[in-house]
């Protein structure tokens, strides 16, 4: 089998992935897909299909879902323990991905795939270890034995010069191999030949120092913890709604082509009767059975339409934390807000809880990478993710308690910082 070989379970995962992809990406990659996403109807001719799917209206609900729940996680910042040698993991870096950019793109992947992953590499001119995020459809491959994961196939894309014309980049992709033999770990990197096969372009083995290691240095977490196999997308069934939404629209938007505009109907008259229509013109049918009428829809099939296109809106709304019900129902008591996102909540915490073990994992293990002790590392993220901003009575409330000695300075300080009127680092 050629080293590009897929997975089982990524074989069984990957079109589910492509439907969450895309309609984070937005309508023109649900449209770019055509009949994948909005079946022909019977009879439709390649012109009348195109305009079809040219007035459907593609809503990025599940982008917008995504980004509030990410913004739920990320809104405050984690607590973070580290080395000064690793700043550069942690602070600013023109060349590599830092902590806040792999926090992210750990959030967002778990959210919208239900897996990501990330390897550690060495730096060959500061000798500190850097992080590389994978989206869950680069991770092709992967074997575990002995519950260790000893083999790893990633697809990835670079961008070289081109031969002829260096202002040109072209995109290549290759195969990148790690794999544990005799407690050593192997790595290779395959592109394509003429011949159209993959063939090792470069290979080593993955060093520290001139120790070997005995490892695949990658992290992978799901939903369900720290772990390669994949899971089902938190965000699949908001995904799922949303494509049924755009076919419902393609729908109405068709049936409102067809019979927006009245139609004029004459009887009784002959063919060759010259008509147009407008106040300039007057009509004269001589026939007693003649009839002039607008022909105009009535029926009911374009507000069932209507109502699908609501109680899907509604659907979308109930599965997302965030609200997406375009109609507006006016303001909620906080309360309420809690208790109708209490299970995204969890969800969320869970999402949170998992991401928060896989930066330890990832950032302990770039820590060991660099000869530094790994206990040092420290990564807490924030587990409330419903505002709590204290308002101005409570606010003041908590600070007649203190002044008049109903509560003391750290439990004033912990409920100012609980109600982000106080930054943690302020305490």
């Amino acid at each position: 089998m050629p080293v590009d070989t897929t997975h089982p379970l990524y074989n069984e995962y990957i079109e589910r992935w492509t439907r969450c992809r895309d309609c984070v990406e937005g309508s023109d990659a649900i449209k770019r897909k055509g009949e994948i996403y909005l079946p022909k109807l019977s009879a439709q001719s390649y012109d009348d299909y195109n305009a079809y799917k040219k007035r459907a209206n593609f809503v990025g609900v599940t982008a917008r879902a995504l980004s509030g729940l990410v913004g739920m996680v990320i809104r405050r910042s984690p607590t973070l323990r580290y080395p000064e040698k690793l700043s550069p993991l942690f602070t600013s870096s023109v060349t590599h991905d830092t902590f806040n950019e792999v926090f992210q793109f750990f959030v967002t992947e778990i959210l919208l795939q239900g897996r990501a992953g990330a390897l550690v590499d060495i730096d060959e001119e500061t000798n500190l270890a850097y992080v590389i995020p994978y989206s869950t459809e680069s991770i092709i491959n992967w074997r575990i034995t002995g519950g260790k994961l000893d083999r790893l196939i990633l697809s990835e894309s670079v961008y070289e010069e081109d031969e002829k014309d260096e202002y040109e980049m072209i995109a290549i992709n290759q195969i990148r191999e790690y794999r544990v033999i005799d407690g050593r770990c192997l790595w290779a990197i395959y592109r394509k030949a003429s011949t159209g096969k993959y063939e090792v372009r470069t290979s080593g083995e993955m060093k520290v120092r001139g120790r070997a290691i005995d490892y695949v240095p990658f992290v992978a977490a799901n939903v369900l913890g720290l772990s390669i196999i994949p899971t089902k997308p938190p965000m699949m069934d908001i995904v799922d709604v949303n494509l049924s939404h755009y076919r419902t629209s393609a729908d109405l938007e068709n049936g409102r082509h067809f019979v927006a505009l009245p139609t004029p109907v004459v009887t009784g008259v002959s063919n060759d009767t010259p008509l147009r229509i407008g106040s300039e013109t007057a009509w004269v049918l001589p026939a007693k059975e003649a009839k002039a009428f607008y022909l105009e829809f009535l029926g009911g099939g374009l507000s069932s339409l209507e109502n699908a296109m609501k109680e899907k809106v509604a659907q979308m709304a109930q599965f997302s934390a965030r609200l997406v019900d375009l109609a507006g129902k006016g303001s909620e008591a906080a309360e309420t807000v809690k208790l109708r996102y209490s299970s995204e909540s969890a969800n969320l915490s869970t999402t949170a809880r998992v991401v928060e073990q896989a930066l330890v994992s990832l950032f302990a293990m770039a820590a060991e990478l660099s000869d530094v002790d790994p206990s040092t590392i420290l990564v807490e993220l924030n587990k409330e993710f419903l505002e709590t901003k204290l308002s101005f009575q409570e606010l003041r409330e908590l600070v007649k308690a203190y002044v008049d000695g109903g509560i003391d300075k750290e439990t004033l300080l912990y409920n100012l910082e609980r109600g982000e009127m106080l930054p943690p680092e302020s305490k």
